[in-house]
């Protein structure tokens, strides 16, 4: 008589796929999702505001354009232009790395190209891209002969960072916030 091998066969797939679906279970557990706030607030809040978000956001850039400088004034060219997190992400491929230096002082300025920059507040912050720490507030940008200058900070570790501008302006008598960021290299 001949041995049949289809039932020990059925057993070890479906005993390899529960063992597949722990592995998951307990991998998902061990690295939860980090929760993204790229516009300072929550993933729903920013789900429920999203079209707003981006009409505020398409105003802004038809009435100034921002450009970043590391350590210098910014070239006013498309390597040094800011856009809002939606488009950085695909005007990523025509942009040029930015680098700071991680043991000296790093100073960023912002060029603004509009009737009147001085009315704008930047605030920076910098993120390290994958990383568990919380973001650091280098402060309020401070305006100064046609640019906005952050103030000095060093002792970055080399990596990855995010520089997350928030600027706040008026329109229509209403106070707005709006996001741009970047990603610059420590080295």
């Amino acid at each position: 008589m001949k041995k049949n091998y289809w039932p020990l066969g059925i057993f070890v797939f479906l005993g390899v796929m529960v063992c597949m679906i722990i592995a998951s279970v307990v991998i998902a557990i061990k690295h939860p999702t980090k929760e993204d706030d790229t516009y300072f607030s929550s993933k729903r809040e920013v789900d429920s505001n999203i079209n707003q978000i981006i009409k505020d956001q398409n105003r802004f850039s038809k009435e100034y354009q921002l450009y970043l400088g590391i350590n210098k004034f910014p070239q006013v060219n498309g390597y040094a232009k800011l856009f809002p997190p939606y488009l950085a992400k695909a005007k990523f491929q025509t942009q040029q790395s930015l680098y700071l230096d991680a043991q000296k002082d790093n100073h960023l300025y912002v060029k603004a190209l509009c009737k009147q920059p001085q009315n704008l507040s930047i605030f920076l912050y910098m993120e390290k891209i994958n990383s568990k720490q919380e973001k650091v507030e280098i402060g309020k940008m401070h305006y100064e002969n046609g640019y906005f200058a952050s103030n000095a900070f060093s002792n970055l570790q080399k990596g990855r960072y995010k520089a997350i501008f928030e600027v706040s302006y008026q329109e229509d008598g209403k106070d707005k916030k709006i996001f741009f960021e970047r990603e610059v290299f420590a080295i």
